[in-house]
């Protein structure tokens, strides 16, 4: 019985390895058509073996990576480990855990200044690792009316209480692994999706950051109402901030619009239906 799938993490579609094999490539006879970024028409194979997926580029061009590490020959990819096609991301995960939702994206933070991080709420909290899962404990804000406030206004009920717990646990677990450096996690709940995580950190004295739809963008979030350009967020003298690009919706705390602002630990933001959390470690 097959045990393992593949989930793509820009949209949550799933491919379980129902053959034990699958072939991905941006050629339409791959089991895994991949379209983003410059895929080779076949450019890897995924092959269910026991505690995992066995990954296996083919010689593409642009190159194969299980947690940001490139693949070299026949490579196990296990339960929560990346996969990178080119600029397409998936998880490897249980056919059993579908309905459960859970979602990992990696952070390294040797590799670059932005990446994604999701936790786990039954990690043991001694786990520095930098690679963690998330379950579906989300979305958060529903019912944090007040965007004035870093504090919701609402009673907060066991549900919701779980819910900050996990992102508390997160911020931690984050801060740990920046050892000491400045970072911040950009956390998007957008609807009943589960939510988007981008995290920040200055280990390569990288400064600006910029955030939007297009592919061009550091920090990519592949939503109608985010501009192809939306803003940049900067890091300078101990302070975080964001600057507005001419975007169509805005970033709004509030009913007011933010063209130029300090970010502080907690915020709240909006940019249409989209909800934005801001955690700062300085």
């Amino acid at each position: 019985m097959n045990k393992f799938m593949l989930k793509r993490v820009r949209d949550g579609r799933e491919f379980p390895m129902e053959s034990y094999s699958l072939l991905v490539g941006r050629s339409a006879n791959c089991d895994i058509q991949v379209e983003l970024g410059h895929p080779s028409r076949e450019h890897a194979r995924a092959i269910e073996r026991d505690g995992g997926v066995q990954v296996e580029d083919l010689h593409s061009t642009n190159g194969t990576f299980i947690n940001n590490n490139q693949v070299h020959g026949a490579t196990l990819a296990k339960v929560g480990d990346i996969l990178k096609f080119s600029d397409e991301t998936f998880s490897v995960q249980l056919k059993d855990n579908a309905g459960t939702t859970m979602v990992m994206s990696p952070i390294n933070l040797g590799a670059q200044g932005a990446g994604s991080m999701i936790i786990d709420e039954d990690e043991d909290e001694d786990d520095d690792t930098d690679a963690t899962s998330l379950l579906q404990v989300f979305p958060l804000p529903v019912g944090w009316s007040d965007f004035d406030s870093t504090e919701p206004t609402t009673a907060v009920g066991a549900q919701e209480s779980k819910r900050r717990q996990a992102i508390d646990k997160f911020t931690a677990q984050f801060a740990r692994s920046l050892k000491g450096i400045p970072g911040m996690a950009l956390i998007f709940f957008v609807e009943e999706n589960l939510p988007v995580v981008r995290t920040l950190h200055t280990s390569h004295k990288q400064k600006n950051w910029h955030f939007g739809r297009g592919s061009d963008n550091g920090i990519i979030l592949d939503k109608p109402c985010v501009s192809k350009r939306h803003g940049v967020f900067t890091f300078e003298q101990g302070r975080w901030s964001y600057t507005d690009d001419g975007s169509t919706n805005g970033l709004w705390l509030g009913n007011r619009r933010l063209d130029d602002t300090d970010l502080i630990d907690g915020m709240r933001l909006k940019i249409s239906s989209l909800e934005l959390l801001v955690r700062i470690i300085n």
